[in-house]
This record gives structure tokens, C-alpha cells and sequence, in this order.
């Protein structure tokens, strides 16, 4: 399958505080096909991420949960009483994944996995180096929609944006991009591909916490 996800199970005030207050790092760990649109099924990737609460790089985690808390689930509870709403989606390599900050500790690569497995371990983080010296994972500026390129468009952004435009390019060339009418994703992995914690610190998280009733059984791809 391809959707894997952690999930947090928000219940009431006390756990709301555990998980965004008293537990200072939130780790998280998944399994998945890198190689999925290929249909690689003999390649898995092995990762775990690190997010630290009471850090401010890493609010948004804190935020999202509270959202999640206090828009769905207490809404939810409000509308029926008698049925446990679902749990958070956070989703791997999502817009609000990244604007998180996550910071990667661990990926290994296990090859022909199903016949003759092999491992290659690409990172490994020791468990006490010093995470303020780590960085974020860089986020891909596909993920961003016009009015958020727009913001990191923006004259008064140049200083922060202008350092990782790639290939020779220019901020001119990513205002260019941000004029039009939609984003051509092309030109823009070609200038802009990725973007780092100052530039994400430009940005605000989307508001994803709106009451949605599922007529459908949920069933996996």
C-alpha cells in the first residue's frame, strides 16, 4: 500500500497536554516503497523523524493537534456523543509534515526484500548528538499552492529565498513564475526545488480541520 500515515488519538485535555506539552520529542517512524510508482515492491525505506514540542521550530506540531483537538474531535463529540470520532491524520511529506520541521535521525534501504534482503544504512543520528546542530528535512516546493509561492515571491522575502534559487537562476525568474495564472511545476523545481526552515517560516499552516462526515467505508489502495 501507499498510505501510510501516523495517526494520534486525541481524547481529552490531559492527553491533549501530554502529547503537545509534557512529552518534549515526538518520534516517529515509517516504513515505506520509494520506488511505488514503479512498482517496486522489493525496495523498502525504513525512517524516523524527530519533533521536539517545546522547541519553537517546532510549534506547528503543537498547533495542528490543538486544532485537531478543539475544531474536529470536541465538534464531533458535540454532534454525537455516543461515537468516538477518528483519530489525526498526519501525513508523511505533506505540506504541514514539513512546515513541522521534522528532523530526520535514521533511514536505512532494505533491498530485494522479499528474496535476499540487504541493508544499507544511509543516516543514523546518535542518540546523544545534539539536535539544535540538526537540520530540518528541506521541503519540496511542489507541495505549495499559488498564494503561498506568492508570499515567498514576495519583494520583501528576496534576502531569505535568493540564497537557494538553484541553477543559475534569479528571484526574478521565481517572481516570473509566481505571476502566472497557475504554477508550472517544472520551472519552478528548476529555480526554487526546495525550500529550508526560514523560508517555511514565511509560510502558515493551511486550516485542514474542517468537520467532514464520510459517507463511504474507508477502504485502503
Amino acid at each position: 500500500m501507499n498510505d501510510s500515515k501516523w495517526l494520534f488519538a486525541v481524547k481529552s485535555e490531559q492527553e491533549l497536554q501530554l502529547l503537545t506539552k509534557t512529552i518534549d520529542r515526538i518520534f516517529l517512524t515509517i516504513s515505506d516503497y520509494p520506488d511505488y510508482d514503479s512498482g517496486n515492491f522489493e525496495t523498502i525505506r525504513f525512517q524516523a523523524f524527530e519533533i521536539w514540542n517545546n522547541e519553537p521550530k517546532h510549534k506547528n506540531f503543537s498547533i495542528i493537534m490543538e486544532n485537531y483537538y478543539h475544531k474536529i474531535f470536541l465538534e464531533h463529540i458535540k454532534r454525537n456523543p455516543n461515537k468516538t470520532p477518528a483519530p489525526k491524520n498526519f501525513w508523511p511529506y505533506s505540506y504541514q509534515f514539513y512546515l513541522c520541521n521534522p528532523v530526520k535521525v535514521f533511514e536505512a534501504i532494505v533491498e530485494k526484500a522479499n528474496d535476499n534482503p540487504s541493508i544499507d544504512i544511509k543516516l543514523l543520528v546518535s542518540p546523544d548528538a545534539d539536535r539544535a546542530t540538526l537540520i530540518p528535512e528541506p521541503m519540496p516546493t511542489s507541495l505549495l499552492n499559488l498564494e503561498e509561492l506568492k508570499i515567498l515571491s514576495n519583494p520583501d522575502n528576496q534576502y531569505t529565498i535568493e540564497a537557494q534559487i538553484k541553477n543559475g537562476k534569479s528571484f526574478n525568474d521565481l517572481v516570473s513564475i509566481a505571476s502566472k495564472k497557475s504554477i508550472n511545476k517544472g520551472k519552478l523545481k528548476e529555480v526554487l526545488p526546495f525550500i529550508n526552515q526560514s523560508a517555511r517560516e514565511l509560510l502558515s499552516l493551511r486550516d485542514t480541520d474542517k468537520i467532514a462526515e464520510e459517507k463511504q467505508k474507508y477502504k485502503r489502495r
